[in-house]
C-alpha cells in the first residue's frame, strides 16, 4: 500500500478500504447470526 512515502493515503482507496471492512464486518455478523438461528431451531 505505503510503497512510496511520499504519495498520501487517498481518500478514495481509504473509501474502498472502509467498504472492504464494511462488508467483512457484516457477512461476519450475518454468519454469527445464521449460526445463532440454526441453533435456535435445533
Amino acid at each position: 500500500m505505503f510503497l512510496s512515502g511520499k504519495q498520501p493515503f487517498t481518500k478514495k482507496s481509504y473509501l474502498i478500504y472502509k467498504d472492504t471492512q464494511f462488508c467483512y464486518n457484516k457477512s461476519a455478523f450475518l454468519v454469527k447470526q445464521s449460526k445463532r438461528m440454526i441453533f435456535v431451531k435445533i
